[in-house]
């Protein structure tokens, strides 16, 4: 949804905060009326266009994090720091 440029509300959990970042609307996953609270503001008239805005910049941006080429890049940077450490010992 984020890569779309679809504002996003998630449960505050550590693997959608993590991933999230700073880029969605966190709620608590047992609490409805904070959920509730987050949808009627983003699609309030006065409000919400300029958080729906602001959420897909971010979302778009905080996406874009997660590349294959990105992952490809810590991937490698994790391979050499292990060689580097626990290289082959002569």
């Amino acid at each position: 949804a984020m890569a779309c440029g679809a504002p996003v509300i998630a449960s505050r959990i550590p693997a959608l905060t993590e991933t999230t970042g700073a880029a969605a609307r966190l709620f608590d996953p047992q609490n409805v009326p904070e959920l509730a609270r987050n949808i009627i503001e983003l699609l309030d008239d006065k409000n919400g266009e300029s958080l729906r805005r602001q959420l897909s910049t971010a979302g778009q941006r905080r996406a874009a994090e997660f590349s294959w080429e990105n992952t490809a890049r810590q991937t490698m940077q994790v391979y050499a720091e292990g060689v580097s450490r626990f290289g082959k010992k002569t």
